[in-house]
């Protein structure tokens, strides 16, 4: 995924890639991700969110589901970076959430996990638990995965910069809390046999 800007709202270009109508609910969220801490071109110093979520169809929706993980290479909203955000959502209007940050210069490859069961919710990033919720703070309908890379706002102007974001692979498995081990084994099992893609979610 790429995104580029100029400093200005006229040459400014964000990426999301999402599914649609996947019915995403409870179990296990994984992808294996290359954050960037620096643009691949360009001036360093944008306020850029690289991030990896499930969330419900519609902001309005009364049963609002989200489960974020926001990196901030160089800060944003008042935050100096970098920053790893783990979020999940009650509502996002008005804003309902409970959040932690992890303070750290992640550059490379990542596998980041969301496991959701039995009400609650365990973010972890290359097997290591980062931050868990429950309570209101976990998913109650079904949802769709996001990719994106957007801008908070734009700092400065004065050439363009382009940020880079890759995306390796996502995998989820309904219904059940599975290890990272694990994930890896099925993740490995799809490139082996030269499968790119498969959907087994169930439909209701």
């Amino acid at each position: 995924m790429q995104a580029s800007t100029d400093g200005t709202a006229q040459g400014t270009k964000q990426v999301e890639v999402q599914s649609t109508g996947t019915g995403l609910f409870t179990g296990t969220f994984a992808a294996r991700i290359y954050l960037s801490d620096k643009p691949a071109s360009g001036r360093n110093g944008d306020h850029l969110v690289e991030s990896f979520y499930p969330i419900s169809p519609a902001d309005s929706s009364t049963n609002y589901s989200e489960l974020d993980y926001e990196y901030m290479p160089n800060g944003g909203w008042g935050s100096v970076g970098p920053e790893l955000d783990t979020t999940s959502w009650y509502k996002a209007d008005p804003p309902d959430r409970v959040t932690h940050a992890l303070k750290q210069h992640l550059e490379g490859w990542h596998i980041m996990m969301v496991t959701a069961m039995n009400g609650k919710v365990t973010y972890s990033l290359d097997g290591k638990e980062l931050f868990t919720s429950s309570g209101n703070y976990v998913p109650r309908e079904k949802m769709d995965i996001h990719f994106s890379d957007w801008f908070i706002d734009l700092p400065f102007t004065g050439g363009p910069r382009t940020w880079d974001t890759k995306v390796n692979w996502f995998y989820y498995k309904a219904g059940e809390a599975v290890s990272q081990t694990d994930v890896q084994k099925a993740v490995d099992g799809f490139y082996g046999a030269g499968t790119d893609y498969v959907n087994t979610v169930p439909k209701s």
